[in-house]
């Protein structure tokens, strides 16, 4: 199996969803689930990048998967903050409420962008 450079960016994206996954315990709203499909993101990401000497095909497809289930978390993650961002701009709330939260889905949003970069550059080289 002949690396490519999406190896790397699959890499990267692993490593920006585990900050993504820190940076949600701050946030004021939390859900297990969102922390599920990050983590799933994360395993399929690593299982992608490491696993598939023998299947590059197999392989390829993992970033693809991995930000899909990336997405499922940055939702998740965005449901249950439905009520504190109505309560802020009742002006119950102030920005600090908000903030932990903005950064880790700015976060997530970069690790999922980095998976679909993977995922159409491509990890492994079909020889």
């Amino acid at each position: 199996m002949s690396k490519k450079i999406g190896f790397f960016v699959l890499f990267a994206a692993v490593v920006v969803d585990a900050v993504a996954m820190f940076l949600y315990g701050g946030s004021y709203a939390k859900t297990q689930s969102a922390y599920i499909w990050m983590a799933v993101a994360a395993v399929i990401g690593l299982v992608a990048a490491f696993a598939g000497p023998k299947a590059p095909a197999i392989c390829n497809w993992g970033p693809a998967v991995a930000a899909a289930a990336m997405a499922a978390g940055i939702a998740y993650g965005a449901t249950v903050m439905s009520d504190p961002i109505g309560y802020y701009i009742s002006g119950l709330y102030q920005f600090s409420t908000l903030q932990p939260w903005i950064i880790y889905t700015t976060v997530g949003v970069i690790a999922l962008v980095l998976f679909l970069v993977a995922g159409f550059m491509g990890v492994a080289s079909e020889d």
